[in-house]
């Protein structure tokens, strides 16, 4: 299998797709290297393309009309960019960064609607994936305008994906203070404060970007109160 194969085959709008579908797919993908830093594409470039991150993270930020850098998700591999200007044919209204060495399996827009006319699953996952991150930027929203910073903080470590068993439970933040401060609508200050006050509350330890999780029950009720952090 090769890296474009393995590109189409580890992406969820492609899942549904059999093994012949997903070789054809494949054969439209061009794979395209970034270092760390550069960027795939700006807010309001015409972007003809659709990409798949194949290997690395990078950051979706978006430009305010105060001149403030805004991080709108972090992006993994298997997850996609770029469908918003291939559903409306719009402008993206975000920048899309690479945060480490990133590897990209690439499709033009023009590729893309012959192939999701023969393959309307494909469209149909899109706007599931679609429909998923308006859900969670509604969450956020909603914790934003209605909860304090720690309360902020204590959803965010539960929605990251955990490992270790019952007794050393630990999330691994995926992105720099700095910008999960972004993510939460606060600043690295009260980030920092809302995860101090976290530690010496018992609920979490703090070992860099590692955060272990040591009473799940009474993070979840500081996710949910409102109190003053």
């Amino acid at each position: 299998m090769t890296g474009v194969d393995r590109c189409v085959a580890q992406v969820p709008i492609f899942g549904r797709l059999g093994d012949a579908a997903q070789d054809q797919v494949a054969s439209f993908a061009r794979p395209r290297e970034l270092d760390r830093g550069k960027t795939l594409y700006r807010q309001g470039d015409a972007v003809a393309q659709l990409f798949i991150i194949h290997r690395g993270t990078a950051k979706m930020t978006r430009l305010r009309a105060d001149g403030q850098e805004r991080l709108v998700r972090s992006l993994e591999p298997g997850q996609v960019v770029g469908e918003h200007a291939f559903l409306n044919g719009t402008a993206p209204d975000h920048t899309i960064t690479a945060t480490s060495p990133l590897r990209a399996c690439v499709f033009d827009h023009r590729d893309m609607v012959g192939l999701t006319a023969r393959h309307p699953g494909i469209a149909f996952a899109m706007l599931q994936e679609l429909s998923r991150r308006l859900s969670d930027a509604e969450h956020r929203l909603t914790a934003m305008t209605t909860s304090d910073v720690g309360a902020r903080v204590a959803d965010y470590l539960l929605t990251l994906p955990a490992g270790g068993g019952s007794e050393d439970l630990a999330v691994e933040l995926p992105m720099s203070k700095r910008d999960v401060a972004s993510y939460l609508g606060t600043t690295p200050e009260s980030l920092s404060r809302a995860l101090a006050k976290l530690e010496r509350d018992g609920l979490v330890t703090i070992d860099r970007a590692r955060i272990g999780l040591r009473d799940l029950d009474a993070l979840e009720a500081r996710a949910g109160s409102a109190g003053p952090v």
